[in-house]
């Protein structure tokens, strides 16, 4: 319980960054694409799943991760996946089921929401 708090603590504090940055007339020019591995990210996602479908008694799985690397805006991207799974642990009873599968298609990966 308390690793959730911090968590969610740690994320707030974040999102808190990232309205300071995209408010500031300089916030815009900022924002970037950066080549990362979509596993480092998807650590942070499988680590979010966890604690927020824990919190809440659903199970969480997320398939296995391709090992790539892609050009994304890292923050709005984390942003859009958090946001994603947070909804389906808030829609999905307790004793169900959230699963995060990443997929490659043919140029882009995917993240499919079940």
């Amino acid at each position: 319980m308390v690793e959730t708090i911090l968590r969610s603590a740690v994320r707030v504090q974040e999102y808190l960054v990232q309205l300071r940055a995209m408010t500031s007339p300089e916030g815009l020019m900022e924002q970037q694409k950066e080549q990362v591995s979509l596993e480092h990210l998807a650590e942070g996602w499988k680590r979010t799943g966890q604690s927020l479908c824990g919190a809440k008694q659903v199970e969480f799985i997320c398939s296995s991760v391709p090992p790539i690397s892609l050009w994304v805006y890292p923050a709005a991207l984390d942003r859009a996946v958090t946001n994603l799974l947070d909804n389906a642990v808030r829609y999905t009873p307790a004793g169900g089921k959230v699963v995060l599968n990443i997929l490659l298609g043919r140029n882009l990966s995917r993240s499919v929401f079940t």
